[in-house]
């Protein structure tokens, strides 16, 4: 398909993220996500653009995320946008040019004109600050699991979307099981993930436990260590805000 750029570029503000759904192709999962114009009042309808993604793409965005959707026309003369991001929704300031004034939008009344940084590409590229600034932000509900608990629905991540995550922010994390107790119900673990930062290697512990007649899904061992790893990212920010009661 040969495309060419239609207009300039839209600075646009991500402000909703859909749970998964299935793809009517039956070739996996999808998001809807809501772009709105930052040149436009959020009451003013033409300044909504809708993009569905699959989930793979759409966890690469965060609600409140800047970006700038360069309008495409294909050669049947469909409309499309290319998505690049311009700013994320928190981190570090980084220098770059006199910012945009963008109207109608006080609360992003100005947006950089510099992409934002690449995830750090080695260990100890980013300081402990700025890991934490990443790994902070609310995650995309693309992300996130639930599970009945207490009688009340619980929102998580699991374990294996934090591994996912702290690959693209934390490269060469490590994490190992440094104690384990058993009792006559249950299993207790502690375990320590340790994060290379430009300011030194940075260490956080947490403990994890389960029933010994789990009736959940996987078993005392596993779910231990699932409950203690979450809880050590959550010390460097990751999903911490899902614990808030």
């Amino acid at each position: 398909m040969n495309a060419t750029v239609a207009t300039a570029p839209i600075h646009a503000r991500v402000a909703y993220i859909s749970e998964p759904k299935p793809s009517k192709y039956g070739d996996g999962y999808y998001c809807s996500i809501l772009f709105r114009d930052l040149s436009k009042s959020d009451d003013d309808e033409s300044g909504k653009i809708w993009k569905n993604l699959d989930t793979n793409a759409a966890c690469d965005y965060l609600i409140d995320d800047i970006v700038a959707l360069h309008p495409e026309t294909d050669d049947k003369g469909k409309t499309h946008h290319r998505i690049e991001l311009i700013q994320q929704a928190t981190g570090e300031a980084q220098p770059g040019p006199k910012p945009i004034a963008v109207k109608n939008h006080p609360v992003n009344a100005v947006i950089s004109t510099e992409p934002n940084p690449e995830p750090p590409s080695k260990p100890g590229e980013w300081s402990l600050k700025q890991i934490q600034s990443a790994l902070s932000r609310p995650l995309p509900q693309a992300l996130l699991a639930s599970k009945k608990m207490g009688g009340r629905d619980i929102t998580y991540i699991p374990w294996y979307q934090v591994n996912r995550i702290l690959d693209k922010y934390c490269p060469g994390w490590t994490w190992q099981i440094v104690r384990m107790e058993l009792t006559s119900k249950q299993l207790f673990m502690v375990g320590e993930l340790a994060v290379h930062t430009r300011d030194g290697l940075v260490v956080r512990s947490a403990s994890g436990r389960e029933d010994l007649d789990c009736s959940s899904y996987g078993d005392p061992s596993s779910n231990a260590e699932s409950m203690a790893f979450r809880r050590c990212a959550a010390k460097f920010g990751l999903g911490l805000y899902l614990y808030d009661k």
